[in-house]
């Protein structure tokens, strides 16, 4: 299975999920069944919230945009991670988890936005 997300027209990130991993086995089949289940909608959204934030930190770092000492770089990464996770995982499960399965579901809902379903890409 592989998904696509995407951050700025300029700034995609693509990732492949290991479907035969036994933790994501759990929850999704080859071709991406199970996503619709409470918790693969959270398995999935966990999975969206690590590789974007891990990516944009990477991105982040590389060209000097973040702060980093020279030889720290993987410190640095690990460090805008952590930060790009607790400002966007909220956002990305609030797109990716049905309302019915968030606590948080009243708040995030006052924007109307919907949950999408991930389009598997053979």
């Amino acid at each position: 299975m592989q998904m696509a997300m995407r951050h700025e027209k300029k700034y995609r990130l693509f990732q492949k999920i290991a479907t035969k991993t036994p933790t994501v086995s759990a929850y999704f089949d080859e071709t991406g069944n199970g996503q619709e289940t409470p918790a693969g909608q959270v398995m999935l959204a966990e999975l969206i919230t690590e590789a974007a934030c891990r990516e944009m930190a990477r991105r982040g770092v590389q060209p000097g945009k973040w702060l980093s000492v020279e030889g720290s770089e993987a410190d640095a990464v690990q460090r805008e991670y952590i930060n790009l996770q607790n400002k966007y995982a909220h956002v990305i499960h609030g797109c990716i988890v049905s309302s019915e399965h968030r606590r948080d579901s009243n708040d995030f809902n006052k924007k109307n936005r919907e949950t999408k379903k991930i389009r598997v890409v053979k």
